[in-house]
């Protein structure tokens, strides 16, 4: 409040009796274009997601349907950051990046003995499913290919819906971890804007940010993927 305060429109550092570089009107138009770049932004985040490694894997439906509504619900809030962290929770539930066996895993090989190749694909695979494993596993006849039996338990487990409390638990410490507060989600959100080039998207811009993303790689800036992204 008083002469220090800065009107609305007007950078900071200007003295106090300068004119807003922008009046209300502006900068209603400006939020609204940055609105629409943010969707466009997380539309393409999501639609990179879809064309991911991960999402060639066998996975089970409904879980896929729960992240990705989750994710839209993000696109329609405007909140790409936070449709990021929806999606990379979904993929570390479902055990994308390969992990080294845990000591609970290499004792249950040494239970039930099955080969490296089965065992990669455990390690692979969330703690949740592991321990699911674990608990479930029966050898039924000394005549079994006990590694393929493993595997297709834990290929059978995989499949089931991963609790959507853990799945929801893990997109709000991600979210929290990428952007504690406002400002740093604002700087995440220009960095993202920055990247896909949606920066200068005029306030009547309605296409998708594909289309925006491929005018930038014909200028010679090259659209990020899923990897990158993330």
């Amino acid at each position: 409040a008083g002469d220090d305060a800065v009107p609305s429109g007007r950078p900071l550092g200007e003295p106090p009796g300068a004119q807003p570089l922008l009046g209300e009107g502006d900068l209603r138009s400006v939020r609204r274009g940055r609105r629409r770049a943010l969707e466009s932004a997380a539309r393409y985040v999501v639609g990179e997601f879809r064309e991911s490694p991960c999402m060639q894997q066998p996975l089970e439906p409904l879980g896929v349907k729960a992240a990705f509504v989750s994710a839209d619900g993000h696109t329609q809030a405007a909140d790409p950051i936070a449709a990021i962290a929806e999606l990379v929770a979904f993929e570390r539930g479902v055990g994308f990046q390969s992990a080294a066996p845990s000591t609970a895993l290499l004792k249950f090989q040494e239970k039930v003995p099955f080969n490296d190749r089965t065992l990669s694909y455990l390690a692979s695979c969330p703690q949740w499913v592991q321990q699911k494993v674990f608990r479930v596993f029966r050898l039924r006849s000394q005549d079994e290919d006990i590694s393929y039996e493993v595997y297709k338990t834990a290929k059978w487990v995989r499949w089931q819906v991963e609790p959507e409390e853990l799945r929801t638990a893990r997109a709000q410490r991600i979210r929290r971890f990428l952007a504690p507060d406002g400002a740093s989600t604002h700087r995440l959100e220009d960095a993202l804007l920055a990247r896909l080039s949606l920066r200068h998207l005029s306030d009547d811009h309605t296409s998708p940010a594909s289309d925006s993303v491929a005018a930038a790689a014909a200028g010679g800036v090259a659209a990020p993927n899923w990897e990158e992204l993330r």
